[in-house]
Formats: C-alpha cells, sequence, structure tokens
C-alpha cells in the first residue's frame, strides 16, 4: 500500500510550465508576450513521456541591435545627432525584418515598426537634423522608384517599402508613402494600402497631399477589404469636415457624399430571380452609334513589338502568333468590368474606364510570352 501510495504521489506531482501568448492588437499597441500558467503532468522518473506544450513561438530581434536602439535613444536625449543617426542606421541596416523587439511599454512590436517609431520620436530640431543627414539619399531612392515606376516595372512596391520605413520623416516620405499606397492598392493590397495612407494623415501633419484625397483613397480602400467598421468610423469623420464639397475623381467633380455612399453599396447584385425575367418578342434595339464609351489600352505597339520579339526567338514561335493576338476574357457585375488575359486579372470600372486593381503589370507578360508559348 505505501509503494502504492508513493507511485501515485510521484505521479500527480505537477510542473508549471509558462505557455507564451501573443496577444494581437492594433498597430499603436503591437504585440504583447503574456504568460499563461500551464500544469503539466511529469513523470516521477525524470521520463520525458509527458505531453509537450503546444502553441507558437516568434523570433526576438538579435540583443546586440536591441542595445544599438538603446544607444540610439541615448544619444537623442543628449541631442547628439550625428551619433545618433549612426546608431540608427547600424539598426535599419542589419535588423531582420520579420523579428520582433521589445518597446517600451512591455510589447513587442515588429522590428520596422521600432525603428518607425524611433524616427516619430525624434523632436522638431532632431527631424529636421535627420533630413540634413538622409534628404539626398532619400530622394536619390526616390527618383529611381519614380524612373521604375514610369518605365512600367512588374513590381516597385518592395523598393518603395524599403524608402518608406527608411526615410518617412525625409522630405519625401509622404509621396513615397502616397505610392505605396497606390501599388498596394492596384495589387488588391486593401489593407496595406489603407495602412499607407493612413501613415501620412497620422504622422506627417505637413504634408503638401491634401489630407482630403488621401483620407477618400483609404476609405476606398476599406471599404474593398470589407472593413465596414472602419470605413463608417472614417466616412463619418469625412462626412463632417466636409459636408457638400465635392473631389475630382476618375476626371470628374464628384460629390464626397455621393462617392461615400456608392462605397458603402455591395460591388456585387444579388443574381436576378426567374420570376423577374420579362419575355420580350420585339427585336434587341442597338445603339445608333458605334462610339465607345471609353476605352482602355492594355497593349500598345512597344508591348506588341515585344511580345512578336519573343516570339521570332522561337523557331515554332511564329506559328503561335495569334496567341498575341487574343482578346481577353471578360466578365461584369454591372458596376466592374473583369478581364483576364493569360493569368493577369484586372477591374476596370464600367462607367469611366478606369482601371481599379490589377494582380500584375501587363509588361510582365511580354517579358515571358516566349516561355509561356513553349507550353502550348
Amino acid at each position: 500500500m505505501a509503494e502504492a501510495n508513493c507511485r501515485w504521489k510521484g505521479w500527480a506531482r505537477l510542473a508549471c510550465v509558462c505557455g507564451v501568448a501573443v496577444a494581437l492588437t492594433a498597430p499603436a499597441r503591437g504585440l504583447r508576450l503574456i504568460a499563461n500558467a500551464a500544469m503539466v503532468e511529469v513523470s516521477p522518473d525524470g521520463n520525458d513521456d509527458a505531453p509537450a506544450p503546444t502553441g507558437f513561438s516568434i523570433k526576438k530581434e538579435d540583443q546586440k541591435l536591441i542595445e544599438q536602439f538603446d544607444d540610439f535613444e541615448r544619444y537623442r536625449d543628449k541631442k547628439a545627432w550625428d551619433k545618433a543617426f549612426k546608431a540608427l542606421d547600424a539598426f535599419s541596416a542589419t535588423s531582420d525584418p520579420t523579428a520582433m523587439a521589445p518597446a517600451k511599454d512591455g510589447f513587442w512590436i515588429p522590428t520596422r515598426q521600432k525603428f518607425l517609431r524611433g524616427l516619430l520620436s525624434l523632436p522638431a530640431d532632431g527631424k529636421e537634423a535627420y533630413r540634413l543627414f538622409n534628404d539626398a539619399k532619400a530622394r536619390q531612392q526616390w527618383e529611381q522608384a519614380l524612373a521604375h515606376e514610369t518605365a512600367g516595372d512588374a513590381d516597385n512596391i518592395a523598393q518603395l517599402k524599403k524608402l518608406v520605413n527608411q526615410f518617412f520623416i525625409t522630405s519625401v516620405g509622404d509621396k513615397a508613402a502616397d505610392h505605396l499606397g497606390d501599388a498596394l492598392f492596384e495589387a488588391g493590397d486593401y489593407v496595406g494600402a489603407a495602412q499607407a495612407w493612413n501613415q501620412v494623415l497620422s504622422y506627417y501633419p505637413e504634408t503638401s497631399i491634401a489630407p482630403l484625397r488621401l483620407q477618400i483613397k483609404q476609405a476606398t480602400a476599406l471599404a474593398r477589404a470589407g472593413r465596414g467598421e472602419a470605413f463608417r468610423q472614417l466616412s463619418a469623420t469625412i462626412r463632417e469636415k466636409h459636408a457638400g464639397e465635392s473631389l475630382k475623381i476618375a476626371g470628374r467633380d464628384v460629390s464626397i457624399e455621393e462617392h461615400l455612399t456608392a462605397l458603402a453599396r455591395p460591388t456585387t447584385q444579388p443574381t436576378t430571380s426567374s420570376t423577374d425575367i420579362v419575355q420580350s418578342t420585339a427585336p434587341l434595339a442597338l445603339p445608333s452609334l458605334d462610339h465607345p464609351a471609353w476605352q482602355m489600352q492594355f497593349l500598345d505597339q512597344s508591348m506588341s513589338d515585344k511580345l512578336f520579339s519573343q516570339l521570332n526567338q522561337n523557331g515554332w514561335g511564329m506559328q503561335m502568333a495569334p496567341m498575341a493576338r487574343v482578346v481577353p476574357a471578360a466578365v461584369t457585375d454591372g458596376r466592374r468590368v473583369y478581364l483576364n488575359w493569360y493569368g493577369i486579372v484586372w477591374a476596370v470600372d464600367a462607367e469611366t474606364g478606369k482601371l481599379v486593381w490589377w494582380s500584375s503589370h501587363f509588361k510582365k507578360l511580354a517579358e515571358k510570352f516566349n516561355e509561356l508559348t513553349q507550353w502550348q
């Protein structure tokens, strides 16, 4: 009996294992580590057959880099700008964008967000000094981003993100963030686009970009992302501050009230029931004129030349010449026209013909067209 009691007591011993739970909060709050106690049975003989704790882990930033950021804060408080910016540059250049770093309030936040907080924490004279040290470099990167955009490069989002993350408080930071929002919106990342525009509105008060335009862009992105509550809050703010005003959208003046009301409506309409279909024996009335309401060009002459150049590089390529003249498949829900051209999908506003979003740049297809023909 004594032996049985000892065995029972041995197996009944409990160990407290700390599991880590990560609570997702708003960007301003970041991520906080909360230790939860979990009771796990352990064997009296130290056997590891006890169930292993479940959960997940986060990647912690290197301690040396965290100490570098501490150096920045110390030099910032002393207004030793040269040393402060060198410590911040070293932190930015070698930090892991996927890692987490501790904040002063006990939360763990992404390293890039810690870097941005560091920039925003600078006093007015510190921001002026930062621009003096970094404006030339930021402008150079901004001009490169514009050149890539003008050339129609398939993806300049990574370049814009790097520019915004490192040089947001420079003289081109607001413009770069605005362009980043445009690029993310066109790529279908509506949440990311809304965050980019909100960053300008919240942290760049001296921006030359009209706040109303940024708010309308943000509201459009929130509506497309299905963030109903956030959209309604922003929409109410816009209506209160800009009642009766209009804004030029897609080349025409649009009432703010009408635009927000249109955004609040579902993008698709329910399918018409069979009972609503009215049979008509009258001939179909066609338009008297054949002038298009609008045109949207996705294949210009230079891109067409590149397509056929790709075909000419392949001995059998010219047999595939009709592929370059394929008309994209299209469908509409009444508000948007959705098209698919060899895997590049995009949407066009049915009323104005303006490009709403696309999955990739059309010129990307020209660069891969020869490869595409080999699979036909």
